[in-house]
């Protein structure tokens, strides 16, 4: 098994590794950047560095490291680093998903 780095460019950059059904991806979000919003099926986040937040259909939670959430499948998501400094978090999801991308959204700029 080796990493593979998949997505790089100003919002953030993407690791992932086939882990057999399941691909496991290490996420680095740049400062005041968010995931573009998607669904598919479930996925578990662990956040381990940095501070922001995860953001469903039916939660708001702040991350912080050892955060650990659960998305439910077809769940509207997002991930929000609110602060300068890089969140760094791992994502675990089921191989073959189906994923559709909502508008992308940034966090607010008031925020610091």
């Amino acid at each position: 098994m080796q990493w593979e780095k998949t997505k790089e460019n100003n919002r953030y950059t993407v690791m992932e590794l086939d882990a057999g059904d399941y691909t496991i991806s290490l996420t680095t979000l740049g400062g005041h950047r968010a995931t573009i919003g998607h669904r598919h099926d479930d996925e578990e986040y662990l956040i381990f560095g940095g501070y922001g937040a995860i953001i469903t259909d039916t939660a708001f939670i702040e991350a912080e490291p050892g955060t650990l959430f659960n998305v439910i499948a077809e769940e509207h998501h997002q991930v929000i680093n609110y602060n300068k400094e890089p969140l760094r978090f791992i994502g675990i999801y089921k191989k073959g998903i189906s994923i559709v991308h909502g508008k992308p959204e940034e966090p607010p700029s008031e925020v610091a």
